[in-house]
């Protein structure tokens, strides 16, 4: 007799778009009542959808912190190469990192939690993904264990005949 496994938690809270996104992942992510599927359908879809706009979000704060470190990096060697001191772009990049070593890491922290947020992102798309896929499977195992084939067509038009259906 096999035991069931626990539910590990699984908690997010970040910030994406000034928007902050707590979960309790591992609760969202119960089936539970196995009778109402449509139920748990319709959540996974706005779920799904919620979580791919964030992810979305999170790409554009990745790119756009990106984009300001490679701004602020040109301008700072702009600012080293009048100087007259350094020829190579190494040495340049070098003296730009040693003089304003706080501002560079500042702006690195936020490429790095960027990039965090939107891979975070990723998984729970995933992890959504993956909780719609168990959902078709249990509702067209539940379908096969009742006899129907497909969404019982032939009952539906039976009805709208007027036949009486089993």
């Amino acid at each position: 007799m096999s035991q069931a496994m626990p539910i590990i938690p699984v908690v997010v809270d970040i910030v994406v778009n000034e928007r902050r996104i707590v979960s309790q992942l591992h609760e969202e992510l119960l089936v539970g009542d196995t009778n109402n599927l449509s139920m748990h359908m319709d959540e996974v879809s706005s779920r799904y959808a919620y979580y791919g706009v964030m992810r979305v979000l999170a790409l554009r704060e990745e790119k756009s912190a990106k984009l300001d470190l490679r701004k602020w990096m040109a301008e700072k060697k702009k600012e080293v190469t009048g100087t007259g001191k350094y020829n190579s772009e190494t040495a340049k990049e070098d003296a730009v990192l040693t003089t304003y070593v706080e501002d560079y890491a500042a702006k690195t922290k936020a490429v790095i939690e960027a990039e965090y947020n939107r891979e975070l992102l990723e998984v729970v798309e995933k992890a959504w993904e993956i909780k719609k896929d168990m959902l078709v499977s249990l509702g067209a195992n539940a379908r096969s264990e009742r006899g129907m084939i497909g969404l019982a067509v032939n009952n539906f038009n039976d009805q709208v005949k007027g036949k009486p259906t089993i």
